[in-house]
């Protein structure tokens, strides 16, 4: 599995890549970076059922969540 962040992720193309990445069998989503909905969790943010990630203002997340593919 690997483990995948997204900058931007309410933005168009990312919330875009979000959903794709949390359909896909051998990708996870495990971070996800948002200025304008920081704190609010991903599967409110952007209707991803399930999902326990918390979006976050700044990349420091991408290195506490071991992400693999940014």
């Amino acid at each position: 599995m690997i483990r995948v962040g997204v900058i931007g992720a309410t933005g168009r193309v990312g919330a875009e890549v979000c959903r794709a990445v949390h359909d896909a069998k051998d990708l996870e989503l495990v971070a996800g970076i948002s200025q304008s909905k920081a704190g609010v969790k991903a599967s409110e943010a952007l209707g991803l059922e399930g999902s326990d990630v918390v979006l976050a203002e700044n990349l420091d997340s991408f290195a506490e969540a071991a992400v693999e593919v940014g």
